[in-house]
């Protein structure tokens, strides 16, 4: 989430273009829309590192996991070496934990883990990392193939994420769908769909021209995006639907 100064902008943009306001109660220092951004590789290299992180991190966790598991589930003469040291590391960790006050969630983590037995939690919570780890490395390869294998420079997926979520939340609102369209004399945006995007990629720092993007999210939108809602639902419907994936080509 972005600090309060961008939030009160773009709500401020687009109650002046659009007229809506800004939500109520908590919903008043919430963006118009989300702004989270889905996509945080701005270069094939930033991609690549964290592909490399991964690899480092299952190659400790291909590990780790199964030792972790051996007294639990491996078979009788793995069990027989790895019990010990496991009612140890239980032991240890539930009388640790019988000396800390429970004040925080970290101190309730700890509570918990150690009254279900820490080893056997540590394995449980380690292999899940290492399931997740694996599902992200197969999805950053997919992206890998799909977005940096072709020549030119790629679309910026935030731009275009951040274009959609406004052309929603505008069609939305007034149940017409935004057009984008140039001024002749100049070049700026001749349209207030335009014109709020213009001014909401300066408030994001999103580098770059609107018209590509822009003209992208005009056309991901359906018959069902363009339906006016009452302004009570609006941000009900916008926390819904907007929580979108990195954009297809």
């Amino acid at each position: 989430m972005r600090g309060k100064d961008t939030v009160k902008r773009l709500n401020e943009i687009v109650g002046r273009y659009f007229d809506i306001p800004p939500g109520v109660g908590f919903g008043a220092h919430q963006p118009p829309f989300d702004i989270d951004n889905p996509d945080l590789h701005e270069t094939k290299g930033e991609l690549l590192a964290e592909i490399e992180l991964i690899e480092k991190l299952l190659s400790q966790l291909n590990v780790l996991v199964p030792l972790l598991r051996s007294p639990l589930l491996g078979k009788d003469a793995e069990k027989k070496v790895g019990l010990p040291l496991m009612q140890y590391v239980d032991s240890e960790a539930r009388r640790y934990a019988a000396k800390r006050m429970v004040e925080d969630p970290t101190d309730l983590v700890i509570d918990g883990a150690a009254k279900v037995g820490a080893w056997g939690s540590s394995a449980t919570l380690l292999g899940g990392i290492q399931r997740l780890a694996e599902r992200r490395r197969a999805d950053l390869d997919a992206r890998l193939e799909k977005t940096w294998s072709k020549r030119g420079r790629p679309p910026n997926a935030y731009a275009r994420t951040i274009a959609l979520r406004l052309a929603k939340l505008v069609a939305g609102r007034t149940g017409r769908k935004p057009t984008l369209g140039t001024a002749s004399d100049g070049g700026h945006p001749s349209t207030d769909y335009g014109r709020a995007l213009e001014e909401t990629f300066e408030a994001l720092e999103i580098k770059g021209e609107i018209r590509r993007p822009g003209e992208w999210a005009l056309k991901q939108l359906t018959d069902e995006d363009i339906v006016r809602l009452p302004i009570y639902d609006l941000h009900i419907f916008e926390a819904l639907r907007s929580k979108s994936s990195v954009p297809e080509d």
